[in-house]
């Protein structure tokens, strides 16, 4: 499987989970979510990124297991398991 498309799909999902999370931890201090701009925010995106890797572990997870259920077909299916095959060798 090509490594960098699927460094760059990881990181997206990474960027994804990390955004959730700041929705969630606006919501906990009482900010409305209208008021909330991830836009805004990328900086603190990037600042949760690097400080907690579990993010893009668990990004890596999702984008390994959605690819496996054939969410993106069947040829990225078969490429990750050829990667897999050849990594172990």
């Amino acid at each position: 499987m090509n490594t960098v498309k699927s460094t760059a799909d990881a990181m997206t999902r990474a960027a994804q989970i990390a955004a959730s999370e700041l929705k969630q931890l606006a919501r906990d201090a009482g900010t409305r979510e209208r008021d909330f701009r991830i836009r805004g925010d990328a900086k603190a995106i990037a600042a949760l990124l690097a400080n907690d890797p579990t993010i893009v572990e668990r990004a890596t997870e999702d984008l390994r297991r959605w690819i496996l259920a054939g969410v993106f077909g069947k040829r990225c299916r078969a490429k990750l398991l050829t990667f897999e095959q050849n990594a172990r060798r």
